[in-house]
């Protein structure tokens, strides 16, 4: 579970920004909220199960999911690539390319609080932390420069253990055989669940075949918002994988006479992008529901109703399906979404100034923004535009 993501001077981010989860004192949709322990989390109301960036477009609002993705990256790849030479730091700016780019996440994973992040400078890791919270919050290990420090472990012992300026000691350590091995791989175990959607694709399918409730579940969602599609199936032969669904054929007087059978990806054309975005992205919801994981979707609505992009926005809310603290952030163009169940901590803004960089802001945090207001009318009167640019001024 995301608790807060902090970062800066990466992509069109050049200040440090804070996308928080943790959720504010409304007293309202309270099934959005996930209950968090405040021996976890001291001071707590709860972390929310879902938020949704908007803005316009090239506002950087898929440049903060990015962000997101590239830490997972640089966990899993950077120990066997150089990771650290796809570091994007703010472009239009001078020098900026020197300064250091930081990440940091905040999260809950089985049962324990972790903060974690690193630092980039001149295509090298320069820092490097990871922490735990038990009555307090403890370093697991630190790193600096070349300097390693490792719970539990001398620092002699721990400079022998220190990797090169290109790979994080994260990616390695849970192969040491160390004492803190449990915590790196409950960090690890949180990237691994993040999940970035920005297009539909076919081997999200394959997701289906591991649990097959997840294709029961999926036929029963098309059932209910009733696009005019049914029976979802597999297909697979060898590395091939698509899905077929049925679609009803009727006569001059209504009655159904026929099912006309479509494959997913092979007769896209037919069926429209909605049909299919839907179909592909339900596998990674239902696996994220069964894991506890973070779902990343880019661009929600695009290609689908607002029904239908709001039911996907608020299809974490539901205690009875998502018991393990699963999460959804989105982007989104479409404001009317903001309509769509949606608290006022559950809202992010991102805008961008005239040097081209992204800042980020909560619409709970603005001034005069009242629960009962009708949240898109007042954005496409740009009622919140002006105050964040008087904000930022």
């Amino acid at each position: 579970m995301l608790i807060n993501f902090t970062f800066k001077n990466y992509r069109s981010f050049y200040d440090e920004q804070t996308l928080s989860l943790l959720a504010s004192h409304d007293k309202v949709m309270e099934e959005n909220i996930a209950t968090v322990s405040t021996d976890l989390v001291p001071g707590n109301i709860g972390v929310l199960r879902s938020i949704t960036l908007f803005g316009d477009n090239e506002s950087g609002k898929t440049n903060l999911l990015k962000t997101l993705n590239f830490m997972k990256k640089m966990v899993f790849l950077s120990s066997s690539m150089n990771t650290v030479m796809f570091n994007e730091p703010f472009a239009l700016l001078e020098y900026s390319s020197l300064l250091d780019t930081h990440l940091e996440v905040e999260i809950i994973q089985n049962g324990s609080f972790y903060k974690y992040g690193f630092v980039i400078n001149d295509n090298k890791i320069t820092k490097e932390w990871l922490f735990k919270r038990t009555e307090r919050l403890t370093p697991i290990f630190k790193r600096n420069g070349d300097e390693l420090q490792i719970t539990s472990l001398s620092r002699n012992e721990a400079s022998l253990l220190s990797p090169s300026k290109s790979v994080l000691f994260l990616s390695i350590a849970d192969k040491l055989n160390l004492s803190i091995k449990n915590s790196i791989l409950d960090v690890k175990e949180f990237f691994q669940n993040l999940e970035f959607i920005c297009e539909p694709k076919r081997e999200y399918l394959n997701l289906y075949l591991e649990n097959e409730d997840r294709i029961r579940t999926a036929n029963t969602i098309l059932k209910n918002i009733d696009m005019g599609f049914s029976d979802l199936k597999l297909i697979k032969m060898g590395s091939y994988i698509d899905a077929e669904l049925s679609q009803d054929v009727y006569n001059e007087t209504g009655d159904i006479i026929k099912k006309r059978k479509l494959r997913l990806f092979q007769d896209q054309e037919l069926l429209g992008r909605g049909i299919v975005h839907l179909c592909c992205i339900l596998p990674v919801l239902l696996k994220a529901l069964d894991t506890g994981g973070t779902i990343l979707i880019n661009d929600l609505g695009s290609a689908l109703s607002v029904n239908l992009a709001g039911f996907l926005q608020n299809f974490f809310s539901d205690n009875r399906i998502n018991k393990k603290g699963s999460q959804m952030l989105a982007t989104s163009s479409l404001s009317m979404l903001m309509d769509e169940s949606l608290r006022r901590d559950q809202i992010y803004l991102v805008s961008k100034d005239n040097q081209g960089k992204s800042s980020l802001h909560r619409l709970s945090d603005r001034k005069n923004v009242r629960k009962s207001d009708v949240y898109s009318k007042k954005y496409l009167k740009g009622e919140y535009t002006k105050q964040l640019a008087a904000s930022t001024k």
